[in-house]
């Protein structure tokens, strides 16, 4: 993995073991959860959605990078915001249903 693609999650556990330590002890339970939840915290940078005003982003890589992950916590985020319509786009219904969740039976 490239140096500067790792996420925060994993520029935490690559750091000296005391150092690590005295972070996660300092913690809070609340803190603590997101650290191991939070999609901001757990992408890598090039999973994060790009800066600026974008009309359309592709996610194009192999197998392993995470792009299913990213496509769903990026329509999370996308519709937590309150943008509308999000369009999903797929070879068929079935494989649109396969990765993602139905809202209203509007897939």
């Amino acid at each position: 993995m490239e140096p500067g693609n790792l996420s925060y999650a994993q520029l935490l556990a690559a750091m000296p073991a005391v150092k690590r330590a005295k972070i996660l002890n300092s913690l809070n339970d609340e803190q603590a959860y997101y650290l191991q939840h939070d999609w901001h915290i757990l992408a890598r940078p090039s999973q994060r959605i790009p800066l600026g005003n974008w009309f359309c982003w592709l996610l194009r890589s192999g197998r392993g990078f995470g792009k299913t992950r990213t496509g769903s916590e990026t329509v999370i985020e996308w519709a937590a915001q309150g943008y509308t319509p999000i369009a999903l786009v797929g070879a068929d219904e079935g494989r649109r249903k396969g990765y993602y969740c139905r809202d209203r039976g509007q897939l």
